[in-house]
């Protein structure tokens, strides 16, 4: 049975009986069996429960009473996200024992999800390769060595490899995104407070987000209603636009001759210069970051690094920090209207292990964090190295569905 089935393909054939929720479970198990020791997306799999979610799912499908669009739908969740009964590490040393669901675990539970694990990420989600000192490194499924991206990398290689229908993941400066675009699937963060993150372990409040990773877009849509306990809502009236402060950006030249060409209305956006943008951005984290985590104990030197400097910022620095972002997300509510914003990812794609991670990754996706503004990563062909090239979306708040639509118009057509 193949694992490469949407959220969508799924629901289609389990109302149809031609697909059983417990036969694709366990078809997604043992795929994780063969897969996960040479990609290292998993850290934990939680097997038994699994077969008996998705025994009860096949129950209600049988008796025409679905939970919802999702039954039976084979997830996983980032190991920052509290799943009851299971150890949550953040991508640190040890971990604790998580008592109750968050509750995006707990909506995805009551809707009939099959829950398969928990995924690798980045050291503390806080980092863009999943190169991971503690958990091992998480490896693109396109290439072994490369990196998956973060900070949500196992969620982005377990989808992309076929060890989960979909999955959970967080974003606090691109962390859904930029896996999604390295691994070739869907990633998308939702408008700032649309969904809850009790028990997702914080990084920064200020921009931390939870999304979804899925194989298509309506699938991420689907997921988004399920987390927020929202509809997704009609796309509504929008048109695409490129974001005039990302002109003249540096891309690197595998990037630059994977783009199409985007003949595109400018949204301008006076000073908005991304560098200086995501500069203040990360002053905030590095702050907000030490505030939630201390230094934890076993923590890599590059992460005590970072804790320590956030925890000595002097606070006039910080509070320049904090009223730049002010700014950014006072001018995002006056401008964003019904447009949609197409642009670039990453100025860089994957990169190999050896490759030292260029700073810069995430300078075009801090944008959608710092204005709370909803983006979508979206796979748009390849690169000439043969590595998944991407573009990203960005829209008005709640605007999720017309995201949705960009990535179905300047997105994959296959």
């Amino acid at each position: 049975m193949s694992t490469g089935l949407s959220l969508s393909e799924l629901r289609q054939g389990y109302a149809a009986g031609h697909l059983d929720p417990a036969a694709v479970a366990e078809a997604y198990l043992g795929r994780i069996e063969r897969e996960n020791p040479r990609l290292n997306a998993y850290i934990a799999i939680t097997a038994e429960a699994a077969r008996e979610a998705a025994a009860a799912s096949a129950a209600r499908w049988r008796a025409g009473r679905p939970a919802s669009a999702i039954d039976g739908a084979p997830i996983a969740v980032k190991d920052n996200i509290d799943m009851a009964g299971i150890v949550t590490a953040n991508g640190l040393p040890g971990g604790r024992l998580a008592e109750a669901d968050a509750p995006v675990v707990a909506r995805l539970r009551k809707a009939g999800a099959v829950l398969l694990g928990k995924t690798n990420l980045h050291e503390a989600a806080f980092g863009t390769t999943t190169f991971n000192p503690h958990w091992g490194m998480t490896h693109n499924p396109h290439r072994e060595g490369w990196t998956a991206g973060g900070s949500s990398g196992g969620s982005g290689a377990a989808v992309a490899a076929g060890l989960a229908a979909a999955a959970l993941g967080s974003d606090t400066m691109g962390s859904v995104r930029l896996p999604a675009a390295y691994c070739g699937c869907f990633g998308l963060k939702p408008t700032q407070g649309a969904v809850p993150l009790e028990g997702v372990a914080p990084l920064a409040p200020s921009f931390d987000h939870a999304g979804p990773l899925a194989r298509t877009a309506d699938d991420a849509l689907a997921l988004l209603e399920v987390m927020a306990a929202r509809t997704a809502g009609p796309e509504g009236r929008w048109h695409p636009v490129r974001l005039s402060a990302f002109d003249g950006y540096a891309l690197e030249a595998e990037v630059e001759d994977a783009m199409p060409a985007l003949d595109l209305p400018a949204l301008d956006w006076p000073g908005y210069e991304p560098s200086a943008a995501r500069k203040a951005g990360l002053l905030v984290i590095e702050a907000e970051a030490h505030a939630a985590l201390g230094i934890p104990e076993g923590a890599s030197d590059e992460l005590r690094g970072y804790l320590d400097y956030g925890a000595k910022l002097a606070p006039e620095r910080l509070a320049a920090a904090r009223e730049a972002v002010r700014r950014i997300r006072e001018d995002a509510a006056e401008r964003i209207g019904d447009a949609v914003i197409i642009a670039p990812v990453a100025p860089c794609g994957p990169f190999p292990r050896s490759r030292k991670a260029p700073a810069n990754q995430g300078e075009l996706l801090a944008f959608a964090n710092l204005t709370g503004l909803p983006a979508l990563a979206f796979p748009c062909g390849r690169m000439a190295n043969g590595m998944p090239f991407a573009l990203q979306a960005i829209a008005g708040p709640g605007r999720e569905a017309a995201l949705a639509a960009a990535s179905r118009e300047f997105g994959d057509r296959d």
